[in-house]
């Protein structure tokens, strides 16, 4: 394996960062300084577990607060508590949320709270995500969310290598991008207060306009910005007009959405909060003198909101009904899922994908295996809860015990297919009213890509039938793309063909070997001059004009090979993140959090399933008509395949 890699550059020289902001904490030499440089981890390659136990990084407790909150569970309304911390990076433009809930055994949430005080320092590895956390609510530039309770930390002395402040790369302007709701951080100047009022419960409310030195894409004014905010005295309103019309500030946690009249953004009830900004950005905003510019030549890119008060079985042979996520989604459809006189019923999924477990990932249930997967398919992403032996079926490890698969598992030998179908049982709970119901995947089987294997198009009509029944699609989803159609987001993983996508499905054609370098236990994995493979390039296009792109995967040392491609070969990825490039030669990086390499004969058959994909995927935004039988009711699958035979 070291053969096939060899460590060039550093990562200072990559990320354009001085080789004196890592300076060793306590008068380390310039050689200790390259060193901690070329190891260190950027908080946003910081996508997943695996990468979490590959890597360390170092964090500073900005913020930090205990809040309530509600959850429904099981038809009641629950109250629950959780410590919220916003960690710090040593790249000012880079930071995360860090959670931990409250337990009935282990140390309190006031421990905690004192333990990741405001101003701390703290070396994170073994980092563990809160992948329930769902991306349009977090609000940090890295839209993670770090599990303060499993994630291993030290703490570390105060450090002048931290930045004073986060330095939010969102821009007014760029909020006209907004397609589905987001949350989001913003750094501006309050230009003035346009309206100030109380409400009958005495609280202030101000209107002000924001300004950040953005420029409207089209009259080219500057982009200005109208927010409502709620004060709770008079003290914290004499503060706030300190600042308005020459210092900018920091808007933590706005909540922005496409509505009828264009983008509103407003801020969340006991979660936003402003600051002082501090930082080069900073200096820039007072060096431009934003209120009197905006004054002048401004467009308000937001619309102001008004505000108003306010069981061992077998599942194969027989019939199941053709499904997808958005459909089996438990808290928006759980009522439609059964027949009245229907005990359970069997839905099948196609093309889903399920991530490989981390090692250390608790996957058993008493003496049987029993976990829940994320879930993604062309609709939306979904949690489900797998038993054994679907568990072993999708990891292609049938023979395997409990106690054997957690061992393979702690070797890093468990490895999902990049697609698999899935067949998930609904029933209703027989410990608890007839009303709830839960559902478990009882068999799975990974996607092959035999040439042999036909798509027929009744199936790939049935999924568009259902796409079309689901309604808008989600961010939160998988989508079968070419490279062409991804472009990085400010609010978002990456847009696909403009609409915004938590994941995409590619499929890549490398023209040169990847290389690697070992970083902080893990391996960081890079490959230069990609293609999409999806399609193939016309006769007089020159090879220098075809698009291109780097790839980057980070990963453990077990898991390198998975990522690993030779020259001229192919292989399907899943893509988590796209960014703009590193290197002037491509059109952006893309960050693989999983990949496959195809055989010769598999190329064609995979190319063809692109287009089928994609076709689903654009279900949404064509005329398809939506399928008027009630989820039950449509279309029997009768294999469990990637394109079963169904029964008309």
């Amino acid at each position: 394996m070291a053969a096939a890699f060899s460590r060039t550059g550093s990562a200072a020289a990559e990320h354009g960062q001085p080789a004196a902001a890592t300076a060793a904490e306590h008068g380390g030499s310039a050689t200790a300084e390259l060193t901690d440089m070329e190891e260190r981890t950027p908080l946003r390659e910081l996508l997943s577990d695996q990468i979490g136990a590959a890597g360390s990084w170092d964090l500073k407790v900005y913020y930090s607060e205990l809040k309530e909150y509600k959850y429904t569970w099981k038809g009641k309304e629950q109250a629950g508590r959780k410590l919220v911390v916003i960690l710090l990076s040593l790249d000012a433009d880079q930071y995360c949320l860090g959670l931990v809930r409250a337990v009935k055994s282990g140390e309190s949430l006031e421990a905690l709270q004192g333990r990741f005080a405001t101003g701390t320092v703290w070396r994170f590895s073994n980092v563990t995500l809160f992948t329930g956390e769902k991306a349009q609510y977090l609000h940090t530039a890295c839209r993670i969310a770090i599990d303060l309770r499993s994630s291993r930390t030290a703490r570390m002395l105060q450090s002048m290598r931290f930045p004073t402040a986060p330095e939010p790369l969102t821009t007014i302007a760029a909020t006209l991008q907004l397609k589905h709701q987001q949350r989001f951080d913003l750094m501006a100047v309050p230009t003035t207060i346009l309206e100030q009022r109380r409400t009958g419960a005495g609280q202030i409310i101000i209107d002000v306009r924001l300004a950040d030195g953005s420029t409207h894409p089209e009259s080219h004014s500057y982009a200005t910005m109208p927010l409502t905010i709620f004060l709770n005295s008079n003290a914290q309103l004499e503060d706030f007009k300190q600042h308005v019309g020459c210092n900018p500030l920091l808007f933590m946690c706005l909540h922005g959405e496409l509505g009828q009249q264009g983008v509103v953004v407003r801020t969340i009830k006991d979660q936003f909060f402003w600051r002082v900004a501090a930082g080069a950005r900073c200096e820039g905003m007072k060096a431009k003198d934003l209120a009197k510019a905006a004054a002048e030549h401004q467009k308000d890119v937001v619309v102001l909101p008004q505000f108003t008060p306010s069981i061992a079985a077998e599942y194969l042979s027989i019939p199941a009904t053709l499904s997808s996520c958005s459909i089996l989604d438990m808290k928006a459809n759980a009522v439609q899922l059964l027949d009245d006189a229907a005990a359970e019923h069997l839905y099948q999924l196609n093309h889903v994908y399920v991530p490989s477990p981390t090692a250390g990932q608790v996957v058993q249930c008493g003496n049987r295996l029993f976990v829940v997967f994320e879930c993604w398919d062309f609709s939306k992403k979904i949690q489900l809860a797998f038993r054994e032996k679907a568990i072993l079926s999708l990891a292609q490890q049938e023979g395997l015990d409990p106690l054997q698969y957690v061992a393979a598992l702690n070797a890093d030998e468990i490895k999902h297919p990049l697609l698999a179908s899935l067949r998930v049982r609904v029933k209703k709970s027989e410990k608890t009213d007839d009303s709830h119901i839960n559902t478990l995947v009882v068999e799975a089987t990974p996607v092959c890509w035999d040439a042999d294997a036909e798509i027929p198009n009744d199936s790939v009509n049935a999924l568009h039938a259902l796409q079309a029944t689901g309604g808008p699609p989600s961010s939160e989803r998988l989508v079968a793309a070419t490279l062409q159609e991804i472009a990085p987001s400010p609010f978002y993983n990456m847009t696909v063909a403009g609409e915004p996508a938590e994941k995409a499905f590619v499929l890549l054609h490398f023209t040169q070997r990847s290389f690697g370098a070992q970083n902080a236990g893990g391996f960081r994995v890079v490959t230069d001059n990609v293609l999409d493979g999806s399609v193939l390039p016309k006769s007089d296009e020159p090879a220098a004009e075809q698009l291109k792109v780097g790839i980057v995967a980070r990963c453990t040392v077990a898991r390198c090979p998975d990522f690993t491609a030779s020259k001229a070969s192919y292989a399907v990825a899943v893509v988590c993140k796209a960014t703009l490039p590193a290197k002037p030669q491509h059109a952006l990086d893309l960050y693989i959090e999983a990949m496959e390499v195809l055989s010769k004969e598999q190329i064609r058959p995979m190319r063809e399933t692109l287009v089928k994909l994609r076709s689903v995927a654009a279900a949404a935004k064509t005329e398809t008509e939506p399928a008027v039988e009630t989820a039950f009711q449509q279309r029997k699958c009768r294999r469990l395949l990637r394109y079963p035979t169904l029964d008309c």
